[in-house]
């Protein structure tokens, strides 16, 4: 990774550290935040673009405003345990808040 991206990933992990409450050790190697209690592994990417982000739009049009949307994506041949889960950070914030 070139030296734009990596500055560009570091001040993401940053901010994000930050907005969590978190400490930022993906300078250390590993995962990028690590938050009180240490029940999440957290990696911080970014994308100019992501497919994903339309499966997320359609569970936003499929939610009512007391929900929160959430995209599970399963790829052909994988086990399911393996699937994905995603939410928005700003549903995730509500609910890391109530684990503290």
């Amino acid at each position: 990774m070139g030296n734009k991206n990596r500055d560009r990933g570091n001040s993401l992990q940053r901010y994000m550290s930050k907005r969590l409450g978190g400490l930022n050790v993906g300078i250390l190697g590993g995962e990028d935040i690590m938050l009180e209690g240490g029940k999440f592994s957290i990696e911080v990417k970014e994308r100019q673009s992501f497919a994903g982000w339309k499966f997320m739009e359609q569970a936003i049009n499929n939610s009512s405003p007391k929900k929160i949307p959430i995209v599970i994506l399963h790829i052909l041949k994988k086990s399911h345990n393996t699937d994905l889960v995603m939410i928005q950070l700003k549903d995730w914030e509500e609910i890391i808040k109530d684990l503290k």
